[in-house]
């Protein structure tokens, strides 16, 4: 994988191109086993064990190579799914999915968890909450997560959060609309809150987002919701073209009332899609790989994400498509970035 194999096949071109370097480090008492082989081995590993070992060597990663670097008070962990297209075909209902742990700050997959489809991601994400370290850390996750389960989780597990409220959790929402209704009718005289926007023009687009959160104190969910604090509001307004179209969307959280620091937690969430699932996609060509089954795609994912990880922590300023081509092609990089990395 870190040398441009995205396949069993490729794997196998690999190994027989480079056996005598393979056999310095492992037995090949029968030489490089077929892509049958492979796809039989990755098939019968446990999805669920596999996972949870990448996370624990993930963070013990992210930990042993930190670079020095100013440090922050928090760090954001963005979790979302990504279904793999490649596992049984073209079979929509047969698809694999991934839950993925990213960490915004040092730009790593910090952990994934297998899931069993698309609707039982829901499911998936305490477990994967449980096996990372939160101290210090502010997740963020899709609406889809944000439940009082998912809260608990996160807190007990050392962190803040900052979740979407949407009608998944209608009366919690509908709680929340009337709190801000309040405190825009009384223009925020004697509540606690605190607001702060930002305005961005670039390529004809305008954007106007402007964020509020309020003291939850007093709100009937503070005493379900685990650690709630605060409740938040963000509006957005985009013009593209002279047409605008607006968004507003309600959110809870741990945090104290910080404005901006909820406003930078939210815009960071989507680095999950742009710096992860994009990347692996197109440097990777995860979307494109076919695969046997199900196990053998969520186990392939984890040793894609290993590559990943290895090739991001990787000081050069190269692109990950570049390192992959290096490692390919020199023995000393390859060696110098394994014994580095892994």
């Amino acid at each position: 994988m870190l040398c441009g194999a995205d396949s069993a096949h490729e794997i196998v071109e690999f190994g027989d191109a480079n056996e005598t370097w393979i056999r310095r480090y492992i037995k090949l008492a029968e030489g490089i086993p077929s892509h049958d082989t492979i796809t039989r081995v990755f098939s019968l590993i446990d999805k669920d064990t596999f996972c949870s070992r990448f996370t624990s060597w993930t963070q013990s990663l992210e930990k042993a190579t930190e670079k020095k670097k100013e440090e922050k008070e928090h760090k954001v962990i963005a979790i979302d799914g990504k279904t793999l297209c490649g596992a049984i075909g073209n079979d929509l209902a047969g698809m694999a999915h991934m839950l993925h742990a990213w960490s915004v700050e040092n730009g790593l997959c910090i952990g994934q968890q297998a899931v069993k489809d698309k609707s039982n991601e829901i499911s998936a994400m305490v477990p994967l909450l449980k096996i990372l370290d939160l101290r210090g850390c502010i997740v963020t996750a899709d609406a889809i997560h944000s439940h009082k389960a998912t809260a608990k989780a996160i807190i007990e597990q050392g962190g803040d959060y900052v979740l979407p409220i949407k009608d998944n959790e209608k009366n919690f929402k509908e709680e929340i609309e009337d709190l801000f209704k309040d405190s825009f009718k009384e223009d925020f005289k004697g509540i606690d809150a605190d607001e702060y926007e930002t305005l961005e023009k670039e390529h004809g687009r305008i954007e106007h987002r402007k964020f509020w959160v309020v003291d939850a104190e007093e709100l009937p969910a503070a005493k379900e919701w685990m650690g709630l604090k605060s409740v938040g509001l963000c509006v957005r307004e985009r013009t593209v073209k002279g047409k605008t179209t607006k968004e507003e969307v309600f959110f809870a959280t741990s945090l104290e009332l910080d404005a901006k620091l909820f406003s930078e937690v939210i815009r960071s969430h989507w680095q999950v899609e742009n710096k992860l699932h994009w990347v692996v996609d197109v440097t990777f060509r995860e979307d494109k790989q076919r695969y046997k089954d199900k196990t053998m795609a969520q186990n392939f994912s984890c040793v894609r994400k290993m590559a990943f990880n290895v090739l991001k922590k990787d000081p050069r300023k190269s692109s990950l498509k570049s390192k992959r081509l290096r490692a390919a092609s020199s023995v000393a990089y390859r060696e110098e970035i394994l014994r580095t990395y892994l």
